[in-house]
């Protein structure tokens, strides 16, 4: 970090929130011993173009990107998050610390006065643990880490009875039925919900907590079920177009998710004195996601994959995550990532790696009969099934993509 400051030849401040001081920095108490005289008086900003962060995305695509949020977007997201998250007095979250998610969380919980359990280094088996000992009133989880937890059904027993977790978001990515029908059932007593944002948008879709939990809303779309990220947060809206013509489309019409609304990003930042890259904008302001999905007539978003992640088997256009879901419904799989490999007569072949439950006799063979006995040709696993320790993720916390295709063994 300090060559990338001598490189761009700025004015920074560090500081430093593990658990030393580094050189160089300010250690984050010294800031809680100030009064508050330290802080300038009658500041004048511009909330709508100065900036109050910028935020780099998880590079879970490509590179990462530096996003620019001004106070107008923050204040918009931190206001919309209080009317629909439904946390009483404690959230504990997992997420890298120069996140969209631990920057969103922590200002909504400050201006809460929310107490918030953040791990700077986090370690996935200690995470049950964790839960117990500061027994947070809600928890905010990438759906692997949801998986993982659906799967400790003697550890998760302890939570149930304890009865302290009223409230389990998932955000990052999409959850399958199966991990959400099985934690509603873990945690008869805790509401579970999705999330759908972008670091570009903040949280965009998230449902309301009801007077008890129900459950998770869903719908079949090509032979398929879907769990539902919620309708748009306040001050949101969102539409679905088409990939080609680009044209608004209707109800469970497949389409590239397009966003709006006051949180949204000023843009990406450029070189020192250029105007912001806005690329990912259309001409009239929406702003392109990249990501698949459709809407039903509840106006209840579904996120199917990544526009870049979806492969062609033949004519019949497939979601690594819709293979990765039947994967993760046998008992002996704790994880699973799906990759694929060009082929000349096929267009692509797919291939599972998987983490299995230790102990397990589940075999290769095992498995690409599990999934060819639930799915269509297209979502079976011709390249068959690579067992591996563990899946890698990005610095965000995120299965990561390309390393996960470096892995896989042809």
């Amino acid at each position: 970090m300090k060559q990338a400051i001598k490189i761009a030849n700025v004015e920074v401040q560090l500081l430093s929130i593990g658990a030393e001081k580094l050189p160089g920095t300010i250690y984050y108490s010294e800031l809680l011993e100030d009064d508050g005289s330290a802080f300038p008086e009658n500041v004048k900003i511009n909330p709508e173009k100065d900036i109050a962060v910028v935020i780099n995305t998880s590079g879970s695509t490509g590179d990462p990107k530096g996003i620019v949020h001004t106070h107008k977007s923050v204040l918009a997201a931190v206001m919309a998050e209080s009317e629909v998250l439904g946390i009483e007095d404690s959230m504990m979250e997992l997420m890298m610390n120069y996140g969209i998610v631990a920057n969103s969380i922590l200002m909504h919980d400050l201006c809460r006065g929310i107490t918030t359990y953040h791990f700077t280094k986090f370690e996935k088996e200690k995470l049950i643990d964790e839960m117990l000992k500061y027994r947070p009133n809600g928890i905010f989880l990438y759906p692997h880490l949801a998986v993982w937890i659906s799967k400790q059904t003697e550890k998760m027993k302890e939570i149930r009875e304890q009865d302290f977790l009223k409230t389990l978001i998932c955000g990052g990515w999409v959850v399958d039925s199966y991990t959400a029908d099985t934690l509603s059932e873990m945690l008869p007593n805790t509401h579970f919900k999705v999330t759908y944002g972008l670091t570009e948008s903040f949280a965009a879709t998230l449902k309301k907590n009801g007077p008890k939990p129900v459950k998770m809303e869903r719908t079949i779309n090509q032979d398929k079920e879907y769990i539902s990220s919620g309708q748009p947060m306040p001050s949101f809206k969102f539409k679905v177009v088409d990939l080609e013509t680009r044209e608004a489309l209707g109800p469970h019409k497949r389409g590239e998710i397009l966003v709006k609304g006051p949180a949204i990003m000023a843009g990406y930042i450029s070189k020192r004195g250029q105007p912001y890259d806005m690329v990912s904008f259309t001409e009239d302001g929406w702003l392109k996601t990249s990501d698949l999905g459709f809407y039903d007539e509840r106006g209840h978003l579904y996120v199917i994959e990544r526009i870049t992640f979806v492969y062609k088997y033949l004519t019949m256009i497939t979601s690594p995550a819709e293979v990765e879901a039947i994967l993760l419904e046998h008992p002996d799989v704790l994880e699973a990532g799906v990759v694929t490999f060009p082929d000349r007569d096929f267009d692509n072949l797919a291939k599972g790696l998987v983490v299995k439950r230790p102990g397990s006799k589940c075999t290769e063979a095992d498995l690409v009969k599990f999934v060819a006995d639930r799915a269509a040709i297209n979502k079976r696993l011709h390249k068959g099934v690579q067992f591996v320790d563990s899946l890698p993720t990005s610095t965000g916390g995120k299965i990561d993509r390309h390393a996960l295709r470096r892995l896989a063994v042809e």
